[in-house]
C-alpha cells in the first residue's frame, strides 16, 4: 500500500501514540535564490476548519506534470521523472512489465493517445488501432486509467492502474494551480475567488530545496518547521501567533 503522510495520519486516527513526536525551525536562505520561471507565487492553506496540517499552493504559468523530453526510471516499485529544476512526477506500482496488446487512437500526424477528445459531440479526427507494449499488471489506481511514458533508455511502457504514494526521499507534494489553464477554460471564474481557492493539480513532487526557496521569497512573513510524527520529515508553516507547528501540537494532545 502506498500512504502519504496526510493518508497515514487517517488510517492510524484514533491508535495508541508510540512515537514522540519533534520538530526544529528551518534556516531559511537569505537574499534572492534562484527559482524556475513558472515560479510566480505561492500560498498557505491553513486547513483552520479541519484537523490537517497546512498544505500549500503554487501560482504556475504551465502545468508542471509534463514537460519537454519527459523520461522515467524505476526505483523498485516507483516510476519517476525528474527535471533538473527541481520537479518530479512518479508513480507507484509492482510487478513485471509483459508486453500487452492495447487500443490506442491514432492521430492524423500519428500520436497515440489512450482517449479520443470530444469535439462538438464527435471524436477527434483519427481512429483506434491495437499496438503491443510492455505493460504493468492492471490495477485500480487513479480509476484504472492507463499512463503510458518513455524510459530513460527510449523504452515505451504502459503503467495500468498506478498508485499515487508518498514523495521521494528529497521531495514535497504540493498542489499547484496552471493559471494558463484556468484562464483559457474558465475565464470568469477568477471574480468571485482569489487564484489560491480555485482547486488547482495534485501530485506534483518538488525537491526541499527548492520547497525551501520557494517558501523563502513567497512566505517571508512566516516560519517553516520540520515536522516528524513518525511518518518522515515534513516541512510545516506556522502561524505566526503560533509557537510550534499544528500538526505537533495535535500530536502531543493525542499522545496526552
Amino acid at each position: 500500500m502506498y500512504l502519504s503522510g496526510e493518508q497515514m495520519r487517517v488510517v492510524n486516527a484514533g491508535m495508541p501514540f508510540k512515537f514522540e513526536p519533534h520538530w526544529s525551525l528551518v534556516d531559511l536562505p537569505v537574499g534572492p535564490q534562484p527559482l524556475p520561471d513558472w515560479a510566480k507565487d505561492m500560498r498557505v492553506d491553513w486547513m483552520d476548519r479541519y484537523a490537517n496540517a497546512p498544505d500549500f499552493r503554487l501560482k504556475t504559468n504551465r502545468n508542471l506534470r509534463d514537460w519537454e523530453g519527459m523520461r522515467y526510471s524505476r526505483e523498485g516499485s516507483m516510476f519517476i521523472a525528474r527535471h533538473p529544476d527541481g520537479r518530479a512526477d512518479a508513480y507507484y506500482q509492482d510487478g513485471p512489465l509483459t508486453p500487452t496488446k492495447l487500443q490506442r487512437w491514432r492521430m492524423p500526424d500519428g500520436t497515440l493517445k489512450c482517449h479520443p477528445r470530444i469535439i462538438k459531440n464527435e471524436l477527434e479526427p483519427g481512429g483506434w488501432v491495437d499496438i503491443e507494449r510492455l505493460c504493468t499488471r492492471q490495477e485500480q489506481g487513479f480509476g484504472g486509467s492507463h499512463y503510458d511514458i518513455v524510459m530513460l533508455d527510449g523504452t515505451e511502457v504502459t503503467l495500468r492502474g498506478p498508485w499515487h504514494g508518498g514523495a521521494p526521499k528529497g521531495y514535497l507534494d504540493v498542489a499547484y494551480v496552471d493559471m494558463d489553464y484556468y484562464r483559457r477554460n474558465y475565464r470568469n471564474y477568477f471574480a468571485k475567488r482569489a487564484w489560491y481557492k480555485v482547486g488547482g493539480t495534485g501530485g506534483l513532487f518538488i525537491t526541499e530545496t527548492l520547497f525551501i526557496n520557494l517558501f523563502a521569497r513567497f512566505c517571508s512573513n512566516l516560519r517553516l518547521a520540520t515536522v516528524n510524527e513518525g511518518y518522515g520529515d515534513e516541512l510545516q508553516p506556522l502561524k505566526p501567533e503560533w509557537d510550534a507547528p499544528k500538526a505537533w501540537m495535535q500530536a502531543k494532545a493525542k499522545a496526552a
